[in-house]
């Protein structure tokens, strides 16, 4: 829910043939407070290689976020937003060796931290400005953990990334991008 009542909704979802991925898709669309019934689905991402979006509300309008594999390239980090009006073109940002997964946690002045997976089973943070600049790359989870997945939270300036650690117990720490 954005600050203005809106309902932004992201979908992602796969379809399999044998077994195997064969469309993956990051499907959005909005909802107005006060209207009977919510905007189409916009497709943002469409593909075999396209990873599982996140989303989080800013203001009057929504980031939404997710990593795809165009075919030939490497695996990118993607966010758009939906502003009151409409969808704005996405950023893509380039990381090398980057996983599936990307998470959202809001920050301080209408900028993002963005968590996301590389180098295997390695987690960084990395701050996004509002006008989509990245700054401050720092890991989360410590070298040689293996980490499959983590959560996330974030109130005013402080974010909190959890996760199960090597020995099985649960961690949690307190992620500061630097930005």
């Amino acid at each position: 829910m954005t600050a203005s009542g809106r309902a932004v909704i992201c979908v992602s979802s796969d379809e399999l043939l044998n077994h195997r991925v064969v469309d993956s898709r990051v499907e959005a669309f909005d909802w107005p407070v006060g209207d009977t019934h919510p905007s189409g689905a916009a497709t943002l991402s469409r593909g075999a290689a396209a990873g599982s979006a996140d989303i989080v509300a800013q203001g009057t309008s929504a980031a939404i976020a997710w990593t795809q594999r165009p075919k030939g390239s490497p695996r990118a980090f993607w966010v758009a937003r939906w502003s009151k009006k409409g969808l704005e073109r996405p950023n893509l940002y380039d990381t090398r060796a980057l996983g599936l997964q990307a998470l959202l946690a809001p920050a301080p002045s209408g900028t993002l931290d963005v968590f996301y997976r590389a180098a295997g089973a390695h987690w960084f943070t990395v701050r996004l400005s509002r006008a989509g600049r990245f700054s401050g790359t720092s890991a989360v989870t410590p070298p040689g953990d293996d980490v499959s997945a983590i959560d996330v939270a974030s109130a005013g300036s402080r974010v909190v990334a959890a996760w199960t650690g090597r020995g099985g117990g649960p961690r949690v720490q307190v992620a500061n991008p630097a930005g």
